[in-house]
């Protein structure tokens, strides 16, 4: 659209506007300019009842009236003290073994703990940097709008320059302007400092120079007159001189005149360049001589007046929000990992600093040795060559999300995976406390941004683990018919401590609707724990449209997944 006729639509909209009520007329511009927000099924973007849905947590066991004595392959046994049925107080000797080999293993266990914490220091300074990642975003950047005007020039016309090779004569040309002898005369005198004539002046003589001098290029009777077309060594169309030179020549002479040739938008002087050439003019004596050349122009020359184009500005990392929060779960399941594995690796080496200390294991109770295995078959099986029991067990503390006490009870069954032998055990909820522990050593999948109480879990005693080991629990949530609702976290946003989305109302109208959320799952979706239902429809992405009141329309999921 030209710029005169648009800017005569905006002024008759706006005498529009106000003839009419300027705040009802915006309103209904907009109205009849905005889309439809785009909702999509809940059918699609959640679920129920996924596979799996439980959660798992770590801790240390603890024995209760318990004791066993486990044999590493590093000692070796030089006497069992004990009998099965015995019975033995604390302090009493169970078996005496030879720690030579223990030394050297002792060292290992201190390079491996060393190594792992480095590991976790790598991990933990990884983690601050995804943290302070913010997603990819392009921002369409539309510049102020300038007040360029362009006034059109009579040419050609002499703006500039002294005529050598470094500083050419600017000449401003039309497209359909000839370069005569006219012009070629002002030019040689405005390089020689004379009051050149003006060859668009029909008065004005074109020739400023001495007519009576056989070289006076304005002479017609002058057989050097390039305009001359008796003249053989002159081209026949006046807008392009002949060339006279030897090609061979050097193209720079100090009596030559350099001129460059630009025709410019609107013939403006602050108009775009749209194309350029160069002459030199040499005065050969009794005549002059052409040549084409290729100019350099000045940075002055070159500037012009335009508009600013919109475009595009870049924000953020190179990574979406889903890769980023993808990105953070990773690398704290590697730094959960990775304590796990330092609490084992300080397991052992505790247990290497005994060995080496002492070769002597004695009864830590008063109880009765309820088994006595045979040494190499301990080993082989990792399971204990003395236990003594005085009627006691297992147990494990540890740690649930508050979202979780809603289902975790007294007496619930929970698998046990022993990380020494990977063998499941079973055991069941003990106790429950009533208020969260900061300081717990434990971990629970979910959401870690959120409370943790703890709980205890008892195990048999006959249950294959050793005190101060670490394993993991993992508990299923009960069955809930199905009702339980889980919502991509994209759809979701937050407000003063709360989360709404945008649904589709009964009146096919944009409403904001608060919703209860519990539990987070894999960093990717949230337990919805009241405000939605399968039959409902949710708005995405959150652009300017996205506004209580809005015209909705019910789109298919693979407009969505182009997002």
């Amino acid at each position: 659209m030209p710029k005169v006729l648009k800017r005569l639509l905006i002024t008759v909209l706006v005498i529009a506007l106000v003839g009419g009520g300027v705040y009802g007329g915006l309103l209904a511009y907009k109205k009849a300019n905005t889309k439809p927000v785009n909702v999509y099924s809940m059918n699609g973007i959640s679920m129920t009842e996924y596979w799996g849905d439980s959660s798992e947590t770590y801790g240390m066991v603890t024995a209760d009236k318990l004791q066993n004595v486990y044999v590493s392959d590093t000692q070796t046994v030089t006497e069992i003290c004990v009998t099965e049925g015995q019975t033995v107080v604390a302090g009493d000797p169970l078996l005496v073994y030879d720690s030579t080999l223990s030394d050297i293993d002792l060292k290992k266990a201190e390079i491996n703990l060393k190594k792992l914490n480095a590991k976790l220091e790598t991990a933990k300074k990884d983690l601050q940097v995804i943290n302070k990642l913010t997603p990819y975003s392009v921002t369409l950047v539309t510049p102020p709008e300038k007040d360029i005007r362009y006034e059109s020039e009579a040419t050609p016309l002499i703006v500039s320059g002294t005529g050598t090779m470094d500083d050419p004569l600017y000449v401003l040309m039309a497209e359909g302007d000839a370069i005569d002898g006219a012009l070629i005369a002002q030019m040689v005198a405005y390089a020689q400092g004379s009051t050149p004539a003006d060859p668009t002046d029909p008065t004005d003589p074109a020739d400023p120079v001495d007519p009576a001098d056989p070289a006076n290029p304005a002479d017609p009777a002058d057989p050097a007159d390039p305009a001359n077309p008796t003249d053989p060594t002159t081209s026949a169309d006046p807008q392009v001189p002949a060339d006279t030179t030897d090609p061979e020549e050097e193209e720079s002479t100090d009596n030559a005149i350099y001129a460059a040739f630009i025709t410019r938008e609107y013939d403006a002087l602050n108009g775009m360049i749209l194309s350029s050439w160069g002459l030199s003019i040499e005065n050969a004596g009794s005549a002059y001589a052409f040549r084409y050349y290729d100019p350099i122009l000045s940075e002055e020359i070159l500037e012009y007046d335009y508009q600013d184009e919109p475009y595009y500005e870049e924000h953020g990392s190179p990574y979406t929000s889903a890769e980023i929060a993808q990105m953070k779960s990773d690398k704290e399941k590697e730094i959960s990992d990775l304590e796990a594995d330092i609490k084992i690796a300080e397991v052992d080496l505790e247990r290497l600093k005994k060995e080496v200390s002492d070769n002597v294991v004695r009864a830590e109770i008063d109880g009765i040795v309820k088994t006595v295995r045979d040494v190499d078959e301990s080993i082989m099986n990792g399971v204990a060559a003395i236990e003594v029991s005085a009627g006691g067990g297992y147990y494990i503390r540890v740690g649930m999300s508050e979202f979780e006490r809603e289902y975790v009870y007294v007496g619930m069954p929970v698998t046990i995976n022993n990380w020494e032998t990977g063998e499941m055990l079973t055991g069941e909820v003990e106790s429950i406390e009533d208020y969260p522990d900061e300081s717990l050593e434990s971990w629970s999948g979910g959401n870690n941004n959120t409370s943790f109480y703890p709980f205890t879990v008892s195990v048999d005693e006959n249950a294959n683990l050793r005190e101060g080991s670490y394993v993991s629990v993992k508990y299923d949530k009960p069955s809930a018919g199905g009702d339980t609702l889980y919502l991509d976290n994209m759809f979701i946003r937050e407000e003063s401590g709360k989360s709404y989305v945008y649904v589709q109302g009964a009146d096919g109208k944009l409403e904001k609707r608060t919703v209860q959320t519990g539990r987070n799952l894999w960093g990717s979706y949230t337990m919805i724990r009241g405000g939605l239902t399968m039959d409902d429809y949710l708005a995405f992405p959150y652009g300017k449209n996205v506004e209580p009141g809005a015209d909705t329309v019910q789109a298919e999921l693979e407009e969505l997944w182009s997002y």
